[in-house]
């Protein structure tokens, strides 16, 4: 389970990191190794999974677009990984890093919280607040940074530099 959770977070990244291409193939792999443990997904992922492949495709011939997740379908688990080097190596983009300095205090504490895995409970009783407080903090982050997944605000903040303990 685990290499399926990175190729299908990882696809986000790469859609942040606008390479349309590596998010049409890490979905489709992403869905052979889900489709061939029977493992059912959420409605909220395939949501997910069905905006990351239309941005995607949007940007793409529709060959190119059908290449890549033909290319996508024939990768093992390891190779979704192993396509991921360029994505895991990229410097931050341009336009996530500018725009740090719009976050508030307190949505950038919980961007941090976020990077480091905590949940909405848990976020909220590190920092003293309602649970429905971290969710409007949370929006507010999606919103000022143009992400649509905590996993995207993590994957920022670890470009930032916002999960290191210390």
């Amino acid at each position: 389970m685990g290499t399926r959770v990175r190729a299908r977070g990882f696809a986000e990244l790469a859609a942040v990191q606008e390479q349309p291409g590596l998010v049409i193939r890490l979905v489709a792999a992403s869905t052979v190794q889900r489709e061939a443990i029977r493992a059912p997904r959420s409605p909220a992922s395939a949501q997910r999974m069905q905006r990351l492949l239309q941005s995607a495709r949007q940007r793409l011939t529709r060959a190119q677009a059908a290449e890549a997740w033909t290319e996508g379908q024939r990768l093992t688990p390891e190779q979704a990984v192993l396509a991921t080097t360029d994505l895991r190596n990229a410097q931050p983009v341009a336009t996530l890093a500018s725009t740090a300095g719009r976050l508030s205090r307190r949505e950038r504490e919980v961007a941090v919280l976020i990077t480091r895995g905590l949940t909405n409970r848990q976020i909220a009783d590190a920092l003293v607040i309602g649970e429905r407080t971290v969710h409007t903090h949370v929006a507010n982050v999606l919103a000022k940074l143009a992400l649509t997944s905590r996993t995207q605000i993590a994957t920022w903040g670890v470009e930032q530099g916002l999960g290191v303990r210390g």
